[in-house]
């Protein structure tokens, strides 16, 4: 066995090896202002890279817009000498100015760039501006795409690598598989909206009012969402109005904790909103086997396959909504199938799949860029 002239085994040039293999990668996009909310994908993305070696600089999670936008500006322009490839976030049409000002600032210093593409306002700026759209994926070594309908509503534009999945940390969420799924309805809306949240109830209402054989007395709804005090008042008011007041409970945004716990205490996941923008989103029920029903709406239809491991509805269609549920308590033996399914899929976005995937992307554009 090869020694060095001291005596020591010739490890030291394997670790040297290693930690010059080691990638030194930039990761700019809205990050979770300290102590306010779950983690961004970029956080928790920076952290399995660096448990795996590599070297990360995050920017930015200051509050405030203006002062984000900023430090964003500034750390980029710090670390263009220290890092071999950036991550850029492009989030949505409010995010495009910033991702198209740090790229060209990056790929200016050499630095090779994977545009990270998040938001179902992008579909929209690829069909009103694709010009736009297509320079600054024209620009960058890779770009990543979270949902199969981002990659699809921008593939005429060229320049989408690949499609990773919001990764699930699987094991942390309580696993259960729903046997027999009773009315107790999670309903996530990541808008907020007040006609979202009276749909809300007029589908508790119209579950409760099927009868027979759902068991009316077990049927509960929790609304989830970053809701204002109208869209809350209006909530209580409908259910009031129908003599649901006892069925209604109101959420603020998921958090991790809060999250796990309601996944535990709820059968049913609707999902009512963006799945790019939901905070703790399907793929999260899915690992906790809950029985996903969502509105085939932006990536919905891309995570969750129709009478396999979860339902979709027409899109803002309160009536296919309750069709949709009531099918779910009516049919025997659906719920356990769903249920079970779902848990199997969730495993495939599981951060055991995703950080190789990303790694590799990272690693191709450094490849690219040098």
């Amino acid at each position: 066995m090869v020694r060095s002239l001291d005596g020591r085994l010739a490890v030291v040039t394997a670790e040297r090896a290693k930690a010059a293999a080691r990638t030194r990668v930039l990761l700019a996009g809205e990050l979770a202002v300290a102590g306010q909310g779950r983690p961004s994908l970029l956080e928790r993305l920076a952290g399995r890279l660096r448990r795996a070696g590599d070297v990360v600089i995050t920017t930015s999670s200051r509050p405030g817009r203006l002062w984000r936008a900023a430090d964003m500006l500034v750390t980029a322009w710090s670390a263009r000498t220290r890092v071999e490839v950036a991550v850029v976030e492009v989030d949505g049409a409010p995010g495009l100015r910033r991702a198209e000002v740090l790229t060209r600032m990056l790929t200016r210093a050499g630095v090779p760039v994977v545009h990270l593409l998040r938001g179902a306002s992008l579909a929209s700026v690829a069909a009103h501006d694709p010009g736009r759209l297509g320079r600054l994926l024209a620009s960058g070594a890779a770009s990543v795409a979270l949902t199969g309908h981002l990659h699809e509503a921008l593939a005429e534009l060229g320049g989408v690598t690949t499609v990773i999945v919001d990764p699930v940390e699987v094991g942390a969420y309580p696993k259960r598989a729903r046997r027999a799924a009773v009315p107790s309805l999670l309903w996530v809306d990541d808008d907020g909206s007040v006609a979202g949240s009276e749909m809300a109830v007029e589908v508790l209402h119209a579950l409760v009012s099927a009868g027979a054989p759902l068991a009316t007395d077990t049927a509960q709804l929790t609304l989830v969402g970053p809701m204002g005090n109208e869209a809350v008042d209006r909530a209580v008011e409908a259910a009031r109005r129908h003599g649901l007041e006892d069925r209604l409970l109101v959420a603020g945004p998921l958090r991790g904790g809060t999250a796990q716990d309601l996944f535990a205490h709820h059968d049913v996941y609707v999902n009512a909103g963006d799945v790019d923008r939901a905070p703790i989103g399907v793929a999260e029920a899915m690992a906790a086997g809950m029985c996903v029903v969502s509105f085939d709406q932006g990536g919905a239809g891309y995570l969750v396959s129709h009478g396999v491991d979860g339902l979709l509805a027409r899109p803002g269609d309160l009536d296919d909504m309750a069709a949709t549920l009531l099918r779910l308590f009516r049919e025997p033996g659906l719920a356990e199938r769903l249920s079970t399914a779902a848990m199997h899929r969730a495993e495939t976005f599981d951060w055991s799949h995703a950080l190789p995937r990303w790694k590799d992307v990272l690693a191709h554009a450094g490849t690219v860029g040098g």
